[in-house]
């Protein structure tokens, strides 16, 4: 459950501020186009308003030749009858406009802007006001470069392709991370189930050792009844028991092998105490075939023998052990 709403918590900040950068981004993108028009516009009217005073103390229009700037492409200065007065290029002096838009300020009694494209290829910004001089009216047309306004613009662009990269990026990096968390907690719930089923297989293995020896006994004693015991019922319940005995042993032998995980590694064991129940196992059966056992081990012998067999475990059928 922690886990859970930890996921959803991250996923929802996540969320709100990929949101939030994606509106910054594209906020600032739109914005950068209206910028780089009124910085267009600014400069145009600020090269208008200048160049209207140098008429104004100038009629001739000579001073306006040592007018430049690097953002101008072109300036000229047309009379309402369309002739131009003024000409960045002087060999255009006198001649007629070719063009009607000249007259779009005069009638809207505001400038005009628009792009257009050169002959050369190049997008620049034509701007186009009214200006007075010398009592007469002539319309002023300015053409600017608008590298400067264009870089406004791209590094707009470039800002949000950064943005939107990073974004993605986080993104990508993020579900790597949580599909690497996803599989750490699976790699540790499998390991934690490894572990339990390693505890439940020693349990049983203990299980299985501790059952086997007391029922070699109960097999071994109920073999001695079911050969004493006349034909009848009372024979019947003992190789019933026999039988059960039986296959509890073989279940507790599987449960063994199964349970072995790791491979026996021998170590001393006192010999006289396994002996000891062997003998002790074997007494009934033995005395009925009149055979005796003497056993005189030391104590302190001791053989290689792996740890999971140092407790007494009988493996023998009683049934079939037999001593002259």
């Amino acid at each position: 459950m922690f886990r859970s709403t930890a996921i959803f918590l991250f996923f929802f900040t996540a969320l709100v501020v990929t949101g939030g950068l994606s509106w910054l981004a594209l906020g600032n993108y739109h914005s950068a186009a209206p910028i780089a028009q009124e910085n267009l516009r600014s400069l145009a009217l600020t090269m208008a308003s200048a160049m209207e005073g140098v008429a104004t103390r100038d009629p001739s229009l000579k001073s306006l030749i040592s007018f430049h700037s690097p953002e101008m492409a072109y300036a000229i200065l047309i009379s309402t009858q369309g002739e131009i007065l003024f000409h960045s290029n002087a060999d255009l002096v006198g001649s007629a406009m070719m063009d009607s838009r000249y007259q779009l300020p005069l009638q809207n009694g505001n400038f005009d802007e628009e792009r257009i494209r050169l002959g050369t290829g190049e997008m620049v910004y034509e701007f186009q006001t009214s200006i007075h001089f010398a009592n007469q009216t002539c319309i002023l047309r300015l053409a600017l470069h608008t590298w400067r306004a264009d870089g406004v613009m791209r590094r707009a662009q470039q800002e949000m392709q950064i943005i939107f990269s990073l974004l993605i990026i986080g993104w990508i990096l993020a579900l790597v991370i949580i599909s690497l968390l996803r599989k750490q907690m699976w790699l540790q719930r499998q390991s934690a189930r490894q572990r339990e089923l390693a505890r439940l297989g020693e349990v049983g293995a203990v299980l299985a050792h501790e059952i086997r020896n007391p029922l070699a006994g109960i097999k071994g004693y109920a073999q001695l009844l079911e050969e004493r015991l006349p034909d009848g019922k009372e024979r019947d319940f003992a190789s019933l028991i026999v039988n059960e005995a039986r296959r509890m042993e073989s279940l507790t032998h599987d449960i063994l092998l199964y349970s072995r995980s790791e491979s026996l590694v021998p170590e001393p064991c006192p010999l006289a105490p396994v002996t000891a129940t062997v003998l002790q196992l074997l007494a009934l059966q033995a005395q009925e075939h009149g055979v005796h056992f003497f056993c005189d081990i030391a104590d302190d012998l001791f053989v290689l023998c792996p740890r999971a067999v140092h407790a007494p475990q009988i493996m023998l059928d009683t049934g079939r052990f037999f001593m002259y």
